[in-house]
């Protein structure tokens, strides 16, 4: 607005502090008992697995076929956009 007046917000003061929960309290509400039921899962995913199928896409359509495909998008490298999906 161009010469009008700014009013000033007015904002609500809260007396009281949000839930916060301790590490335990957040585990629970998580369904996590204990950390060692979260390692397991861990340990299955296997991450030195770092082959990929790349592909490029060209344009709009070339990029929702990939996305449609399952390719999740990296970088993008002289005009063209970069895809890569676990092998």
């Amino acid at each position: 607005m161009i010469g009008g007046k700014c009013e000033v917000p007015n904002y609500q003061t809260i007396r009281k502090l949000p839930f916060i929960p301790k590490e335990t309290e957040l585990d629970q509400l998580l369904g996590h008992k204990n950390i060692n039921n979260t390692l397991v899962y861990t340990q299955l995913v296997n991450f030195d697995d770092d082959n990929y199928t790349v592909r490029v896409a060209h344009n709009v359509d070339e990029d929702k076929q990939l996305i449609e495909a399952g390719f999740e998008y990296v970088t993008e490298g002289d005009g063209f956009k970069i895809y890569r999906k676990r092998k």
